[in-house]
């Protein structure tokens, strides 16, 4: 299901958005990253990295999204598979600290 950003007008994956406690207000992750580093005077950039499918033991194909995120701590990158529409099965994140660089987080990356 996708839904608007009150703030650009993407529309994006309900998941992929977070609801302002101020005033009420659903923002999309690059607008939340946007409006948070703003608020701390933090440089980020929400990295967009293309879905990639690994293969299990069992040759089980699991195909993992991802998504950029400030939170308190530093900065954030999730791995999720899609589970009818939803984040869930496996999961997977890496944070480090405010500084970093953030496309260094991305543990799924092929050139490494």
């Amino acid at each position: 299901m996708k839904v608007v950003c009150d703030h650009c007008g993407a529309k994006v994956p309900k998941y992929e958005t977070v609801i302002s406690p101020e005033d009420g207000k659903r923002h999309c992750f690059n607008c939340f990253n946007k409006k948070i580093s703003q608020e701390l005077g933090i440089d980020f950039e929400t990295v967009n990295f293309d879905p990639i499918t690994l293969e299990d033991s069992y040759g089980g194909k699991h195909t993992f999204h991802f998504r950029s995120l400030l939170v308190p701590t530093g900065k954030l990158i999730e791995a999720f598979e899609l589970k009818e529409g939803e984040p869930g099965g496996y999961m997977s994140g890496v944070l480090d600290g405010f500084s970093c660089d953030i496309s260094d987080l991305n543990i799924f990356r092929r050139d490494v």
